[in-house]
């Protein structure tokens, strides 16, 4: 019974430290606005081996935002 215990605590921890970190994909949708005409476009950025907190803190700060004569790029993204 004692080895019982012992192995399901052992496969209990495993799972809970290995699920914690893991590689996340943040999503960033690119907007380019400007007197020749509008774009935009999606980038990914992979975090490898990443807590999700982490990752959602590194995923906003890759927001932006950039204004100049007539000119507009704007960065939003969000973790998958």
């Amino acid at each position: 019974m004692k080895k019982v215990i012992l192995v399901a605590a052992v496969g209990v921890l495993a799972l809970v430290s290995s699920s914690c970190k893991k590689d996340r994909t943040c999503s960033c949708v690119v907007t380019v606005e400007s007197t020749l005409g509008n774009a935009s476009f999606t980038q990914d950025t992979i975090f490898v081996d990443m807590k999700k907190s982490e990752a959602e803190d590194k995923c906003t700060g890759l927001d932006a935002s950039y204004s100049s004569g007539g000119e507009s790029i704007t960065s939003v993204c969000e973790l998958k």
